[in-house]
């Protein structure tokens, strides 16, 4: 035991005053009277000397003693250890898709791993404290160092996502929760070896099935797809609907094959655990938009029922190239169906408005545009808006890379060989007006890049693609997707994402605003820079808004992981454990202890109740 304020104690001295008193306090003596008064009076105080009064008294002494030293005791708060006090237990939950899946019952994973939880916690010693860390999507800690009493109510707040969780995040988490020789535990749905740092509990059920579409993919550009599908858990009957641009396609139209056979109608036998792949084609259909394969069953998990395909943007990027020899750029752009070509031979032939890539090869308008990226290609005179003044024209040699750049040399660099480019002549860069150069003849820049005054991306190109080996070589188209992606970079470059998985969208410089439309159909606007974060499987829509009215849409598709929709996961590989820092010293948990002094003003006010109910009926 311990005390918060040791000198306290000395009050306990009350306790030998109290003694003290009962002790030599005056006694009555015996003498004789001669009157009967006085002997009526002698009759009453010998009855108050009886046994029974005598017992009385001492058990009034004896409160009166036990209050001086509660009181004494309250004053140097006494401490004792709490039994459990030093337990600490730390779980994880894993909060990925795959812990969605329910039994026969409705039950699933996720579920049963919080009543177990609940289970583990209610055995652990008085006094215990609890830290849970849920990993979803995003690794939370749903609570630090909580009492066992309040853990119900935190996991109330637990929500499984539908991505492949952050485990190796949840577990970093966990090293600050944890220390000495706490005890940690993950409930999940996967096997892993057992250590001495951590210990996992398998949540699989029994009766479990789930049908799980895993992928849709085009097989051709007009008609024929193929998927992939898998029933975990048992054989299955499923029968499967397709919708091309949100039409039903009658059974009668389709023809579907599963494993090399052919099938009478869209029903597919799914031996259990094996993937089936499914080729599809719709004699109706010439192109499309969008397609969706829909499995019609009631399994464990609704969110794996489906899969959705949407066709590659194109005509995306309006371009304008003004040139009296574009045969060159304009075959090389015309390998990216994303580029809307529009062509003119002389800046006076159009209207410099509208576009997102200005090309000006051989000429230059009267006024650079303020609404798109440029590419200046063989400018015939100094470009004044931005600086770039050219000099006379110089014997070329071999084109190699500027080494040192930054990343956007880097990136417009990137996959170019150049073995055998070179330039016959070009123009000498006097001043680069704030350019970098990307590619060089000997020490002198061939392609510069650098902004425009609207803030769009420039490139600069002082030579004649005539005069050049580089449009003769493979090199050329792939300086042409460099150049693409640096001066109209796509929101995403992909269209098919994973629940859980963070999109960082690509937006213009003259963007004002990146909207999304998420499967319900409601719309938020991001932040420049934000992540989007698909928490449920389906269509979003990602637009940004230009100046002028115009819009860019791409539509993209999450689903869960792959992984995740399987019944039987192979056993994680690799040792589960939480990462410690071993430069971080280890703190010993101190013992953690309860103060009586409530229990003791209880007992205080008890024994003063006690003693006047005593004294009261001994007087009256």
């Amino acid at each position: 035991m311990k005390f918060v304020y040791p000198a306290g104690l000395w009050a306990l001295a009350g306790v030998l005053v109290v003694a003290g008193v009962y002790l030599f306090r005056r006694k009555y003596e015996e003498k004789p009277v001669s009157s009967v008064y006085l002997w009526k009076l002698a009759q009453n105080f010998s009855k108050r000397n009886s046994p029974i009064q005598r017992l009385k008294r001492a058990l009034v002494a004896a409160l009166q003693l036990l209050s001086v030293a509660a009181a004494c005791l309250m004053i140097a708060q006494p401490l004792i250890p709490v039994p459990g006090a030093q337990v600490h237990y730390a779980a994880i939950v894993d909060a990925s898709a795959s812990m969605q899946i329910a039994d026969g019952q409705g039950v699933s994973r996720f579920q049963r791993a919080l009543a177990a939880l609940e289970q583990d916690v209610a055995r652990l010693p008085w006094g215990s404290s609890v830290s849970v860390v849920v990993a979803g999507d995003q690794a939370q800690i749903l609570a630090d160092h909580l009492p066992k009493s309040q853990v119900g109510a935190a996991l109330d707040q637990a929500r499984c996502g539908l991505g492949q969780g952050s485990l190796e995040e949840a577990l970093a988490l966990c090293r600050d929760l944890v220390r000495g020789e706490d005890q940690a535990c993950l409930y999940t749905d996967r096997d892993y070896a057992q250590t001495v740092n951590i210990q996992a509990r398998n949540m699989s059920g029994q009766q479990e099935w789930n049908l799980s579409v895993l992928s849709l993919e085009a097989a051709d550009a007009s008609q024929g797809f193929t998927a992939q599908v898998v029933s975990g858990g048992k054989d299955a009957v499923v029968s499967f609907d397709l919708f091309v641009d949100g039409v039903l396609q009658p059974a009668s139209m389709m023809d579907i094959y599963a494993g090399g056979e052919k099938l009478a109608d869209l029903t597919v036998h799914c031996p259990k655990d094996q993937v089936v792949t499914l080729s599809l084609t719709a004699r109706q259909v010439s192109g499309y938009a969008q397609v969706r394969l829909v499995a019609n069953v009631e399994d464990g998990l609704a969110a794996d029922n489906q899969y959705q395909l949407f066709s590659a943007p194109e005509g995306t990027v309006s371009t304008l190239l003004v040139s009296q020899t574009p045969f060159f750029l304009s075959s090389a752009l015309s390998a990216f169906p994303q580029v809307d070509l529009q062509t003119a031979a002389s800046p006076q032939d159009i209207q410099a408005e509208g576009y997102d890539l200005y090309i000006f090869e051989g000429c230059l308008p009267e006024s650079l545009p303020q609404d798109g990226a440029l590419w200046l290609i063989n400018p015939p005179a100094t470009v004044e808006e931005i600086g770039l003044v050219l000099g006379e024209a110089l014997r070329g040699v071999s084109m190699v890379p500027v080494e040192g750049g930054d990343e956007r040399a880097a990136a417009l660099q990137r996959d170019l060989s150049l073995d055998r480019a070179a330039v016959a002549r070009f123009r000498e860069v006097v001043q680069p007006g704030g350019l970098t150069p990307v590619l060089a003849c000997g020490q002198l820049p061939v392609l510069l890049a650098g902004n425009a005054p609207s803030g769009c991306a420039l490139i600069a190109v002082p030579f004649d693609l005539q005069d050049s080996s580089l449009p003769l070589l493979a090199d050329f188209v792939i300086l042409v997707r460099n150049l693409l992606q640096d001066g109209v970079p796509p929101m995403l470059d992909v269209q098919d994402v994973t629940c859980g998985q963070a999109l960082y969208p690509q937006t213009l410089p003259l963007c004002q605003k990146l909207y999304v439309q998420l499967p319900d159909l409601s719309i938020r606007v991001l932040e420049p820079g934000a992540a989007l974060l698909p928490e449920t499987p389906g269509a979003y829509t990602l637009m940004q808004e230009l100046p002028g009215g115009r819009e860019k849409i791409l539509e993209i598709y999450a689903h869960i992981p792959r992984e995740e929709g399987l019944v039987n996961q192979a056993e994680a590989a690799g040792t589960l454990l939480i990462p410690r820092d071993t430069g971080m010293v280890q703190q010993t948990p101190q013992v953690q202890f309860y103060n009586l002094t409530p229990l003791l003003a209880g007992l205080l006010l008890l024994l003063l109740i006690v003693e006047w109910g005593m004294y009261h009926r001994e007087k009256y």
